[in-house]
């Protein structure tokens, strides 16, 4: 007997609910991290785990329909997103000043920034580029088939 519930759309409920249950509990680790200097690694290591294992289930508890959404949109969307960290990484390498105001405010945002923060930023942007890219393109497939 299983304690989750038998029906495919209440159980891609549960999982997507306790996603997002974990995503706020990840902001609450990088609150308590950036404003009271708490240690949130190990923490933050678990929640982000079980959010990939949550992940991992709810893609299995959806249709063949909302699969290919997904196969499409990871597809182009990342493709697409991929391209503008291309962009972004020529015109960089064309001049380096390019984004000295995005530098300048982000020193102003994060008073202890430094080269590792920069690192950081520039680190965290292909991942969110293509998060963007694949809910942009996500959002298009489902107008279309609609």
């Amino acid at each position: 007997m299983s304690v989750l519930p038998l029906s495919q759309n209440k159980r891609r409920i549960l999982y997507r609910n306790l996603m997002i249950t974990a995503l706020v509990l990840l902001a609450l680790c990088a609150f308590a991290s950036r404003f009271f200097d708490v240690p949130t690694h190990v923490p933050t290591l678990i929640i982000v785990i079980g959010i990939g294992v949550l992940s991992f289930l709810q893609f299995n508890a959806l249709d063949e329909v909302a699969k290919q959404a997904h196969y499409v949109a990871w597809y182009w969307g990342g493709l697409i997103a991929l391209a503008a960290v291309g962009v972004l990484t020529g015109a960089i390498a064309v001049s380096p000043n390019t984004f000295a105001g995005i530098e300048s405010l982000m020193f102003a945002w994060f008073h202890k920034a430094d080269s590792q923060t920069s690192f950081l930023i520039g680190l965290i942007t292909a991942p969110t580029l293509l998060m963007f890219g694949f809910a942009g393109w996500w959002a298009v497939y489902w107008l279309r088939r609609r």
